[in-house]
């Protein structure tokens, strides 16, 4: 009978260790996919600000405010993937340390109206965490900001569809991330006060045609103009001492880093001008009509999905690109031809996190 009880118990244990390794496996294999992130709330994969004076070098990530800061300059960072990637504009320093300001809000037949002081809170595009007046995409047609407002906040009128008019007091000096991203139908002038505008700021602003960027504006994150499908230029106002525009294209005043080509431009072919050392995030994105661009030798970076759902067909990409940033080609799904000025090893190593379609013709030197 005791060895009986015995070997039942020893079933009993082997049944209990198979059905927790299979627990295991199968837990493991759920987890092993990955999803693809909203691509303004991605980790960023390009470094911290470095702001430069004129004639001087770089400053570090997180040192004193004040300083003017300005495009073009590279901080080396390690992103997850292992890579080192180009760097973009982040707000100035100090510009986040206060909290949320005495905001408060209405919203009537359509016309949101926000007052109060300070900062507004920075919100997201995910479902339970959205600013607190979104009701859906039309339920806001209009946003009245009050004077004592200083900031818009991060996703604050996400995919306010119907939104055609914003008021925005010269208050107002900091436009958050993805702030008017999906206000399909919205045009907007952007105030003088404004100093800083945020990754993808006007993302898929379908209805803007043409942009001004202020005088004041000192830093910017990566394109906030990306795949807005209609815009055809992109200005700067006279006296900014951070920014330019050539030809409608966006870079930083000194034309070492391209910023926003805007995707609306009905060119076919692009050269990158000489002199460019850098190319942002979200560069090109949605650039449609692109079917040829070419990287002179001097590029060293290329951020992160800088070409992302362009018709590109064929890329020059010149043996002086140390880095090309996550995603940088992804969904272009037309691009056959990639004439890379390197060897075939080190283009390995470079485009592992490209997303270069696998039918593409890579020729080397």
């Amino acid at each position: 009978m005791k060895m009986k009880k015995r070997k039942c118990i020893l079933l009993v244990l082997q049944t209990a260790c198979v059905l927790f390794l299979l627990a295991a496996c199968s837990g493991r294999e759920n987890g092993a996919g990955t999803s693809e992130k909203h691509p303004a709330a991605e980790e960023s994969t390009v470094g911290e600000v470095t702001a430069k004076e004129s004639g001087g070098g770089k400053t570090a990530p997180g040192e004193s405010a004040g300083e003017k800061i300005t495009a073009g300059e590279n901080s080396e960072e390690e992103t997850s993937a292992g890579k080192t990637a180009a760097s973009s504009i982040t707000e100035p320093a100090g510009a986040l340390d206060s909290g949320p300001g005495d905001i408060s809000w209405t919203l009537e037949d359509g016309i949101l109206t926000i007052s109060g002081s300070g900062r507004m809170e920075n919100y997201s595009y995910i479902a339970g965490q959205r600013a607190p007046w979104y009701e859906g995409d039309t339920a806001v047609t209009s946003v009245v900001i009050e004077p004592g407002v200083t900031s818009i906040g991060s996703y604050a009128f996400y995919s306010c569809k119907m939104l055609t008019e914003v008021s925005i007091p010269d208050s107002v000096t900091s436009i958050g991330d993805s702030a008017f991203e999906h206000c399909e139908n919205l045009t907007i002038t952007i105030p003088d006060s404004v100093t800083y505008i945020g990754s993808s700021a006007f993302y898929y602003c379908r209805s803007l045609e043409e942009v001004t960027v202020p005088a004041g504006v000192a830093a910017m994150g990566d394109n906030p103009f990306a795949y807005c499908p209609q815009l055809t230029s992109i200005s700067v106002a006279a006296g900014n001492e951070n920014f330019s525009a050539a030809d409608g294209v966006l870079y930083n005043k000194d034309r070492t880093a391209l910023i926003a080509f805007p995707a609306g431009n009905a060119v076919s072919s692009f050269t990158v001008p000489e002199g460019v050392t850098g190319i942002g995030g979200f560069a090109f994105y949605g650039c449609r009509n692109l079917k040829s661009v070419t990287i002179p030798e001097g590029v060293t970076s290329i951020g992160r999905r800088a070409f992302n759902e362009c018709r590109l067909t064929e890329v020059t990409i010149p043996a002086s690109v140390t880095n090309i940033g996550m995603m940088a080609f992804y969904e272009c799904r037309g691009l056959t031809d990639v004439y890379y000025g390197g060897g075939e090893d080190r283009w390995a190593e470079l485009s592992a996190d490209a997303a270069v379609e696998e039918t593409a013709v890579i020729h080397f030197e």
